[in-house]
């Protein structure tokens, strides 16, 4: 996957456009940053890492020129999440080429697989963990059936 120092090197890049604008577009001789339209950003592409042997899809979210480079910033399609752990007060994430992670990974996806069967997968993809499913509460959906009912049940014809 990409360097630690060149993700920084890019989040330095981000950090550097989004200060120099509080619109949602920025624009230098140089530089710019564009806010990928609506109807354009439904599309989800693969970011493939650098050794071309990971992706993850995403939807763009904006286009960027840094340098003379230009860039897309993507949204992970599905749900992006961290194995973290607790040092002293603070909560740490396990970064995915720390050697931990080799070890972690394979209970944390066992876990989602036991709790959720194939409602729910954890994968190991490029940048970040992402989870691949509907995470939608169940009593969300219970709540939005009792609702239609109670609809239902209100709706008489008057005939």
């Amino acid at each position: 996957l990409l360097s630690q120092q060149y993700l920084q090197q890019q989040q330095q890049h981000r950090i550097q456009l989004a200060a120099a604008s509080n619109a949602d577009d920025y624009d230098d001789d140089d530089n710019y940053l564009k806010k990928v339209p609506d109807e354009e950003g439904d599309v989800s592409i693969p970011f493939i890492d650098v050794s071309g042997t990971s992706f993850i899809e995403c939807y763009a979210d904006c286009l960027a020129m840094v340098g003379g480079t230009e860039y897309t910033i993507g949204v992970p399609c599905d749900y992006a999440v961290a194995l973290c752990y607790y040092d002293g007060d603070d909560l740490l994430p396990i970064e995915l080429d720390d050697p931990e992670m080799d070890d972690v990974y394979p209970m944390a996806e066992n876990i989602v697989a036991e709790e959720f069967g194939e409602e729910l997968v954890l994968q190991r993809t490029a940048q970040t963990l992402t989870i691949v499913g509907d995470l939608e509460d169940e009593d969300d959906d219970e709540e939005d059936l009792d609702d239609d009912e109670e609809e239902d049940d209100g709706d008489t014809d008057d005939e």
